[in-house]
């Protein structure tokens, strides 16, 4: 929806390029929503702590995705990430990231 503030703002995610959250060590529940209300998507991709949102995602015009994942943060900081490959020159829109703790065992808790 062209008038949703969290859809109709974004800033391109580079390959190369990181962007950081400071959080505390933990389990979260992240969701990126990816796309433009203009323009469409060749290639979205995103990674939340090394976890793949979404890897060359197509996007037609005025469309948006929302992805969720779970996330372990270890080092103090939420680290998004976009292209693996720098020879990449589509930057990835992103919206607007979302993010809640998750509760239940980390992976290789009991």
């Amino acid at each position: 929806d062209a008038h949703d503030p969290l859809r109709n703002t974004f800033f391109h995610c580079l390959a190369d390029a990181a962007w950081e959250l400071e959080v505390s060590d933990g389990r979260y529940e992240g969701t990126v929503c990816v796309g433009e209300t203009f323009y469409g998507q060749e290639r979205a991709t995103i990674f939340v702590e090394g976890v793949e949102f979404c890897r060359d995602l197509r996007l037609n015009r005025k469309e948006t995705r929302d992805l969720t994942r779970v996330v372990e943060v270890a080092d103090g900081r939420l680290t998004l990430t976009s292209h693996e490959d720098s020879r990449i020159n589509k930057a990835t829109r992103l919206n607007h990231l979302r993010l809640r703790r998750a509760g239940g065992p980390g992976p290789g808790d009991p």
